[in-house]
C-alpha cells in the first residue's frame, strides 16, 4: 500500500532478495490480526494470543517493511505488508485500510489475494497471498523468451487487471515488478498498493471524497514515471486507460528490449509521448502485434482500446496461416485419413520453405559490416568537428537500426510467401522496394564516407532521411508504383538509373544540392531515352525539391509539373499528391495564391484515396495550411495542420520533413499552447538528428519564440547561443535574432548585466547579412541606453525605425518597431514626448500586426512592454483613460502567461 516514489517494491524484494532462513517458531515475534482470536478483550483490543507468526523479511522500502509469516489461525504462509507508522497518519491509515478491505473482495487467479488487513496500534499491516517464484522482470531477464511466450504471459497479467478494472479498481502502478510468475508458470498481478476506485472514490461513502483527495491529488504524480501514462505524468487522475497504458509500456519492453519512449525524467518523458516517436522496429515481432501495443501507448486515453478486456481479446487471438488452413484440414480428415496414415509411412522428411528466409544475410553484409562502420567512424573522428563527433555516435546507431529493419522486412516478405500467405507477384512487388531500400542504404554509407567538414553537419540527415523499411510492407502502395520498361534491356538501364537516383538523393541530403542536381537532369535524360517513365517521373520530383531547396522557385514549378502529369497519367496517385503538395507551396511563397479553394477541393479527396501512404497526404495538408498562412488566414491553416498532425501523430517513424507539421501547429496553436508540441519536435529532432543540427537549431528558435515565461525562454536562448557557438562558430546569422532577443528577456528579468553581455555578443558578430547588420545596429542603440547615453541612442535608433518600419515584410516591420521603442526611451528621456508618444503608438501597431501571423511570444512581450511604456506618458500627460486602457491590455497578457517574473508588473498596474 505504498504511496512512496523511491519505495522498493515489495514484489521486487520477493524476486531479489534471498530467502532468509525460517525462524523457529518461538523465536519469531507476532501481530495480532483482525480477528479477535481466543483470550481477546470483549471490546476487540488484541489479546495475548498473537495470530501472526513472522518467519523472515523478504525487503523493505521508504514505506513498508514486508515479511514472510504464519497465519497462526488458518496455518498458512502469507505476505505480510506493514506499514511504517511514521509515514502515514490516521486519516492515511484508515484509507489504506478501506483500499485492503476493497483488495480482499477481488478473488481472481491472475491478481495476489489479499487476505486480512488491520491496525496494531499505529501500525497497519496487510496479510496476502505468499507466492512461490519471482516478479516477470526476473522472469524475463533470466532466459530467452519467445514473442508468444510473452505474449501469454502478458495476457494472463493483462486478465487479472481486467478483473481488477471489472471490480471498479484502478491498479495505477503496473510494471514487470509488480507482476508475479510461480514456480508452476501462474501469472498473479501483485501490489495493488496505488490502486484507487475507477470512479475516484473509496468503498467507505462517508468520507471517500477526502479519502481519493489524498490517493491523488490533481497536479501531483503517484506510481512509476516509466510506466505511467501521459494523464498521470500531468498530474491527473489515473483511469483504467492509464492502466493500459502502462501495461503495454511494460509489454513493449518485453518484446522489443527497449523503452518506447525516451526520457531520464517525467518531464522529458512526457515530451517524448507526446511526439509519439516510437523507435523503429526491431527483431522478428508481427506487424500486427506492435499496431496492438502502438495503439495501447496512445497519446490521448480515447485513442486507446476500448479496454483491457478488448485489448486482450485482440491479443491473444489465433492469427496466420494455421488459423486459416485449420478449417479446411478439420473437413477433410475423415476422408483423408488413410491417405495420411499410407503416405506419412513413406514420404520423406519435409524441408520447410521457411528455413531459407534469413534475412538477405549476405546481400546486407556486403553494404553494411563492421569495416564500413570502422570506416565511417574513422572519417568523422578525421573531421575533428564537434558537428562530426556527434554524427558519430547518431550515424551508426541509425544505420545499426535501419540494417536491422532492413533484414527483418526482407525476411518477413520470404516468409509470408514461403507459408502461402502473399502469392509470388507481391513477394516481387515487396523485394524489389526492398532492394530499393539497400541501394538507398550503399547510397547513404558512400557519401557519408565522402563527407567534409564543410558538409558534415548534414551527416546525421542522411542516414535520418533514409526511405522508411516499412513501407515496403504496404502492398496496396507498391502495387500503384509504375512498372519498369518491358524490355529487358531498358529494364536493366531503368535498375542502373535507380542506383544512380539514390546517390543523388544522399547528395542532396548530404548538403551537396549542386551535384545532386546535376546528376538528376542526366537521370531524367536518360531516362526519357530508354522510356522509363517511373526513373523519369521520381527523378523529376527530385529535381523540384532540389530547386525548392535552392529556391529557384520557376524552375521547381516546372519540374514538379511534368511529375504531376506523368504520375497521374500512369495511377501513381501518392507520387502525384506529393509533386502537387510541394506545387502549393511554391505557390504560397511566390504569392499566386487564386484558386487555392479549387486546387484544395480537387486535391484533398485525391489524397483521401491513399493506401499505405504516410507521407504525401499529411505533406499535402501541411502545405495547404503553409499556403492559407501565407495569406493570413491563420485560423485555417491552423485547421489543416490539425488534421495532418492526427496523421503523423500515429506514425511511430514519422519523416524528418513531416515534423514541420507539429512545429507549424504549435506556431499557429492558441495564443500560449504552442509550447510544449514545439518543445517535443525539438526532442525528437535532437535525437535523431543531434543537438547540433541546424534543424534542431530551429525547433529551439521556435520553442524559445514560444516559451511566455521569460525565465524558461531565456535559458533556451543560452543553450541555444551556446550550441550555436560550439557547432556552427562562423555562422554569425544563427545568432543575432536569438542574442538580440535573450539582451530583451535578460531586461525583463531585471539581469541588466546579462542584458549588457548579450547586445556585447551581438556588436561582435561578424557578417554582412541584412539581418546581423540591423542587430548589430539595434544593440549599438541598446548598450547607448543601459550606458544612459540617450543622445547616442537616439542616434543609433532614429534611422533604423525610419527604414526598417516601413519595410514590405512584417517580420521586417519588427525590427523596426524595436528600434521605434528604443528611439522612444531614449526621446522620452530627452524630454521630447511627442516624438516617443509617437514612436511608441507606430511600434505597438506593429507588433499587434506580428501577432496576428502566430503566437509568437517575442512581439507579444513587447508589445506589453510598450503599452507599459505608452501608458507612462498617457498617465503623465493626464491622458489616464488611455493609460488604464494599455495598463490593462498588458496586465492581462502578463497574467495569462503565469511567468513569476511578471508578478511586480501586475501589481504595480492592475488596477
Amino acid at each position: 500500500m505504498a504511496h512512496d516514489d523511491d519505495l522498493r517494491r515489495s514484489t521486487a524484494a520477493w524476486s531479489e532478495a534471498p530467502a532468509a532462513p525460517t525462524l523457529a517458531a518461538g523465536d519469531a515475534s507476532t501481530v495480532e490480526g483482525r480477528g479477535r482470536a481466543p483470550g481477546a478483550a470483549a471490546d476487540g483490543e488484541p489479546g495475548p494470543a498473537a495470530r501472526y507468526q513472522l518467519i523472515a523479511e523478504l525487503g523493505r522500502g521508504g514505506m513498508a517493511v514486508v515479511h514472510a509469516a504464519l497465519d497462526r489461525q488458518l496455518g498458512r504462509r502469507v505476505a505480510l505488508k506493514l506499514v511504517r507508522p511514521d509515514r502515514v497518519d490516521a486519516a492515511g491509515r484508515a484509507r489504506l485500510l478501506r483500499e485492503a478491505q476493497t483488495l480482499a473482495r477481488l478473488r481472481h487467479p491472475n491478481v495476489v489475494q489479499v487476505y486480512d488487513a488491520g491496525e496494531l496500534g499505529r501500525q497497519v499491516f496487510i496479510a496476502m497471498e505468499l507466492v512461490d517464484g519471482g516478479s516477470l522482470g526476473r522472469w524475463l531477464a533470466t532466459a530467452e523468451r519467445s514473442w508468444p511466450e510473452i505474449v501469454r504471459v502478458f495476457v494472463d497479467a493483462g486478465r487479472g487487471l481486467a478483473a481488477a478494472h471489472a471490480a471498479g479498481l484502478v491498479h495505477r502502478d503496473f510494471k514487470p515488478d509488480n507482476v508475479l510468475v510461480d514456480s508452476s508458470g501462474q501469472v498473479r498481478v501483485a501490489d495493488f498498493g496505488l490502486a484507487i476506485p475507477s470512479d475516484g472514490q473509496l468503498a467507505d461513502a462517508t468520507d471517500g471524497a477526502e479519502a481519493a483527495m489524498s490517493i491523488t491529488r490533481t497536479g501531483s504524480i503517484v506510481g512509476t514515471p516509466a510506466f505511467m501514462a501521459p494523464e498521470q505524468l500531468d498530474g491527473k487522475p489515473a483511469t483504467a486507460a492509464a492502466d493500459q497504458f502502462a501495461f503495454c509500456v511494460a509489454l513493449y519492453r518485453a518484446l522489443y528490449g527497449a523503452a518506447p519512449f525516451a526520457g531520464d525524467s517525467p518531464t522529458s518523458l512526457r515530451a517524448s509521448i507526446e511526439a509519439a516517436a516510437l523507435p523503429p522496429e526491431t527483431g522478428d515481432r508481427p506487424r500486427w502485434l506492435r499496431a496492438i501495443v502502438t495503439r495501447g501507448l496512445a497519446v490521448r486515453p480515447e485513442d486507446r482500446h476500448p479496454s483491457m478486456e478488448a485489448l486482450l481479446t485482440i491479443l491473444s487471438r489465433e492469427r496466420g496461416w494455421r488459423r486459416w488452413r485449420l478449417p479446411l484440414a478439420a473437413s477433410a480428415a475423415v476422408v483423408a485419413t488413410g491417405v495420411a496414415v499410407t503416405y506419412a509411412a513413406t514420404r520423406p522428411d519435409p524441408v520447410d520453405p521457411v528455413a531459407r528466409c534469413d534475412g538477405g544475410v549476405a546481400e546486407l553484409r556486403a553494404i553494411w559490416n563492421p569495416t564500413q562502420r570502422a570506416a565511417i567512424d574513422r572519417h568523422l573522428t578525421e573531421l575533428g568537428s564537434p558537428l562530426a563527433q556527434e554524427a558519430r555516435s547518431i550515424v551508426d546507431a541509425t544505420l545499426d537500426r535501419y540494417a536491422q529493419d532492413w533484414s527483418i522486412m526482407h525476411r518477413g516478405a520470404c516468409t509470408a510467401h514461403a507459408r502461402g500467405a502473399e502469392s509470388s507477384r507481391v513477394l516481387d512487388l515487396r523485394m524489389g522496394c526492398v532492394r530499393a531500400r539497400a541501394d538507398e542504404l550503399a547510397a547513404a554509407i558512400g557519401i557519408l564516407l565522402d563527407t567534409s567538414v564543410a558538409t558534415v553537419g548534414n551527416a546525421t540527415n542522411v542516414a535520418a532521411q533514409l526511405r522508411p523499411i516499412a513501407d515496403c510492407a504496404e502492398v496496396a502502395a507498391l502495387e500503384e508504383a509504375i512498372p519498369p520498361p518491358s524490355d529487358p534491356t531498358a529494364r536493366a538501364t531503368a535498375a542502373r538509373l535507380r542506383q544512380r537516383l539514390a546517390v543523388a538523393e544522399a547528395l542532396e541530403r548530404g548538403g551537396r544540392s549542386e551535384e545532386a542536381l546535376a546528376e538528376v537532369r542526366a537521370i531524367v535524360a536518360a531516362g526519357r531515352h530508354v522510356d522509363a517513365t517511373a526513373i523519369v517521373v521520381e527523378a523529376s520530383l527530385a529535381e523540384g525539391r532540389i530547386l525548392i531547396g535552392r529556391e529557384a522557385r520557376i524552375e521547381a514549378r516546372a519540374a514538379l509539373a511534368v511529375v504531376e502529369q506523368l504520375a497521374l497519367k500512369h495511377g501513381a496517385l501518392a507520387i502525384a499528391v506529393e509533386a502537387a503538395a510541394r506545387h502549393l507551396y511554391l505557390d504560397g511563397v511566390l504569392g499566386e495564391r487564386s484558386g487555392l479553394a479549387e486546387r484544395a477541393a480537387l486535391l484533398e479527396p485525391l489524397s483521401e484515396g491513399l493506401d499505405g501512404d504516410h507521407f504525401a497526404r499529411p505533406l499535402l495538408l501541411n502545405n495547404l495550411g503553409t499556403a492559407h498562412l501565407a495569406t493570413g488566414d491563420v485560423r485555417r491553416a491552423h485547421a489543416y495542420f490539425e488534421r495532418a498532425h492526427a496523421i503523423v501523430a500515429r506514425d511511430p517513424n514519422v519523416a524528418l520533413e513531416l515534423l514541420v507539421i507539429d512545429r507549424n501547429l504549435a506556431i499557429t496553436d492558441d495564443r500560449l499552447g504552442g509550447e510544449p508540441l514545439a518543445r517535443a519536435v525539438w526532442a525528437q529532432l535532437e535525437r535523431r538528428i543531434g543537438a547540433g543540427n541546424l534543424l534542431t537549431l530551429d525547433a529551439m528558435s521556435v520553442t524559445l519564440h514560444l516559451t511566455a515565461d521569460p525565465a524558461p525562454a531565456l535559458a533556451i536562448a543560452r543553450d541555444y547561443l551556446e550550441r550555436a557557438a560550439r557547432f556552427h562558430p562562423t555562422a554569425s546569422a544563427l545568432q543575432s535574432d536569438v542574442a538580440s532577443y535573450a539582451g530583451f528577456l535578460a531586461a525583463e528579468t531585471d539581469d541588466l548585466a546579462a542584458a549588457r553581455g548579450f547586445h556585447q555578443r551581438v556588436i561582435g558578430l561578424v557578417d554582412n547579412d541584412p539581418e546581423v547588420t540591423v542587430a548589430r545596429a539595434l544593440a549599438a542603440g541598446q548598450l547607448a541606453l543601459l550606458d544612459h547615453d540617450h543622445a547616442r541612442a537616439r542616434a543609433a535608433f532614429a534611422p533604423l525605425a525610419a527604414d526598417w518600419a516601413r519595410r514590405a515584410s512584417w517580420w521586417e516591420r519588427e525590427r523596426g518597431a524595436i528600434a521605434l521603442v528604443g528611439l522612444a526611451t531614449a526621446a522620452r528621456a530627452l524630454d521630447d514626448d511627442a516624438t516617443a508618444m509617437t514612436s511608441l503608438d507606430r511600434a505597438i501597431e506593429i507588433f499587434t500586426e506580428s501577432i496576428a501571423n502566430g503566437n509568437n511570444q517575442e512581439p507579444a512581450m513587447r508589445r506589453a512592454r510598450a503599452q507599459i511604456d505608452r501608458a507612462a506618458l498617457a498617465r503623465a500627460h493626464r491622458d489616464l483613460a488611455r493609460a488604464d486602457t494599455l495598463e490593462a491590455a498588458a496586465v492581462a497578457y502578463y497574467r495569462a502567461t503565469g511567468a513569476p517574473a511578471f508578478a511586480d508588473e501586475i501589481a504595480r498596474h492592475d488596477h
